[in-house]
């Protein structure tokens, strides 16, 4: 309820640059100091940071805001809170590593004469730094018992349902650990799926991430359970993706 006005202010054609770089400062000082009262309100507020990505804005300093809170959200010890509000954070990330403007030609011709990178590539590529301490945040609350989030064992639920024979290797793992492993799966596939939409700069270090997050995940406490199913993930999302 405290956010959604903020939203709908941040969201207006009407709202100048100056008001949206405030409101986003005065929700960055929010999380950081009360993560804990903002309860349901995360998926407005990271609905609220999605608009400012795809918003054109002058000065780029309101997205390098939201990436900052971004980074301030993932160092939580807070597990109940995260517990709730990552799968609303996930998107938000990847929505900051895809080109969220198409550019004209003169804008790419400008770009290519300019000697500094262009501002759209360097949010893509502050994103993408943001994938390690999302994976930790995950492996944490695999190794935390925490109170899970009902939504994401609803999603692990649907999953039985399309399984011809047999259980998900999972299948007897406490609550806590079921839904860290649907928020892993998901968040491997939306690195892979991004692919697609990643502007050329950071492609190719995106697939150098996904590479090193399996990796690593075939080393953790993970390895023992799903790489299979980040396996067939990947592999159908990278077929999609040299297909376009």
């Amino acid at each position: 309820m405290l956010i959604a006005p903020f939203q709908a202010i941040v969201c207006s054609d009407t709202c100048s640059p100056e008001t949206r770089e405030q409101i986003v400062a005065a929700l960055a000082d929010f999380v950081k100091t009360k993560s804990d009262r903002i309860g349901s309100g995360w998926k407005t507020l990271f609905g609220t940071f999605r608009a400012v990505r795809t918003s054109e804005v002058d000065d780029a300093s309101v997205h390098w805001t939201v990436l900052d809170v971004i980074g301030a959200y993932l160092r939580i010890d807070k597990y109940s809170v995260l517990s709730w509000s990552l799968p609303d954070c996930l998107p938000c990330i990847i929505h900051f590593l895809q080109s969220s403007h198409t550019k004209t030609a003169e804008q790419q011709e400008e770009e290519s004469d300019a000697n500094s990178k262009p501002v759209e590539d360097q949010l893509s590529e502050a994103a993408l730094r943001l994938v390690t301490p999302t994976y930790t945040v995950i492996l944490n609350l695999f190794k935390t018992p925490h109170i899970a989030n009902p939504n994401l064992l609803h999603r692990y639920a649907i999953q039985l349902t399309f399984l011809p024979n047999g259980d998900l290797p999972w299948e007897d793992r406490p609550p806590s650990e079921v839904a860290s492993l649907e928020l892993l799966l998901s968040f491997v596939e939306h690195l892979a799926g991004t692919l697609v939409t990643a502007p050329n700069c950071i492609q190719s270090p995106l697939l150098v991430s996904i590479q090193q997050l399996i990796n690593t995940i075939k080393t953790s406490e993970f390895g023992r359970i799903c790489p299979y199913s980040i396996s067939e993930n990947v592999h159908q999302l990278l077929k999609n993706c040299l297909a376009q």
